[in-house]
């Protein structure tokens, strides 16, 4: 259990520092160009990309410390589970846009649910170890 608790606390730390590199790259497209205001749901996906290579490397040799050597099929499982997250939250971010909710509130609402949608899922399947 305290591997577990530990696991969740460095995966939440990762989460933390992506939010703030998604944060930071979202807000300097969209309040320094004009096509990025204008086009915020693929400002949102640039900032995403961004920070999930960041998440992928730290979470893999950090919070999970994986040996495997193939990044190809990891890092693919990796991102399926972070473009399943990436819809659910530009579902809720999109929906509470168009319900009149400010941009930059209706990005943090989503992180509770994509938090734990991302941890257990790359735990359970991206992450798992291997037994020889």
């Amino acid at each position: 259990m305290k591997k577990l608790i530990t696991q969740f606390t460095k995966f939440g730390v990762v989460g933390f520092m992506n939010t703030v590199i998604d944060f930071l790259v979202y807000t300097g497209l969209t309040r320094v160009f004009l096509f990025w205001d204008e086009h915020k749901v693929l400002a949102a996906c640039l900032a995403f990309i961004i920070a999930n290579i960041n998440s992928y490397v730290l979470n893999k040799y950090w919070t999970f410390t994986n040996k495997e050597k193939d990044h190809r099929i990891q890092y693919t499982k990796f991102l399926a589970v972070s473009l399943v997250g990436l819809g659910l939250n530009l579902l809720i971010f999109y929906s509470l846009i168009e319900f009149g909710l400010y941009d930059l509130i209706a990005k943090i609402a989503p992180i509770p649910i994509i938090l734990l949608w991302n941890f257990v899922i790359n735990k359970i399947w991206t992450f798992k170890k291997k037994f020889v």
